[in-house]
């Protein structure tokens, strides 16, 4: 199954006549990315599916969590441990299931 919060099908849901194709794109805030899936020009089969290749999906504007828990910190270079705390901070993004 493709992944919704991912992808942008809304160019493809209609039925395509063979031959003809739609543009699927990369949902925000992932990478703008796009492809082109289309129904083969022979194709007879109504639900047969597009023939298309995934794009790159990489995240890249992962909003900063609010509010900010004690003990980190961010500033020019990023983020870091508060006064007082101590470790490794590693940023990361993640989608949640409802997207």
């Amino acid at each position: 199954a493709v992944d919704r919060c991912v992808f942008d099908l809304r160019d493809c849901l209609t039925s395509l006549a063979p031959g003809s194709s739609c543009i699927i794109h990369c949902q925000p805030p992932f990478n703008v990315t796009s492809t082109i899936a289309f129904c083969p020009a022979n194709n007879t089969i109504p639900q047969l599916p597009l023939d298309w290749s995934m794009p790159s999906c990489p995240l890249v504007d992962c909003l900063d969590p609010l509010p900010l828990q004690a003990g980190y910190e961010k500033n020019l270079g990023g983020w870091r441990c508060s006064e007082g705390y101590g470790g490794i901070v590693v940023a990361c993004c993640r989608i949640s299931s409802l997207c």
